[in-house]
């Protein structure tokens, strides 16, 4: 019987904060260095943008939200965080469909 690889649970979920803001303008998952990365995608886009943005604001900071996840697991919380964030008014830079 073969055994299945395990799930590695390097992974982490990340919001992008301006100082002031209770809210993150970026929701992010990710592992290694991936929260304080710079994000810029080759065809432009939301990423792009939002690393424009974060380039921009007054006292940008990382929260860690959960860490040990699996990478199906961070993408759970990810989607959960934008779509509850969001209805608040948070996570501006994210425009994934949920």
């Amino acid at each position: 019987m073969s055994r299945q690889p395990k799930a590695s649970k390097d992974f982490f979920v990340y919001g992008w904060y301006e100082s002031g803001n209770s809210l993150p303008f970026y929701i992010g998952k990710g592992s290694g260095k991936r929260s304080t990365a710079v994000h810029y995608s080759p065809r432009g886009g939301h990423k792009e943008a939002c690393q424009l943005y974060r380039e921009c604001c007054k006292g940008f900071h990382v929260k860690i939200f959960k860490r040990g996840l699996t990478e199906s697991d961070a993408y759970l919380v990810e989607t959960v965080l934008i779509k509850t964030l969001g209805q608040l008014g948070g996570c501006s830079c994210n425009t994934q469909s949920l």
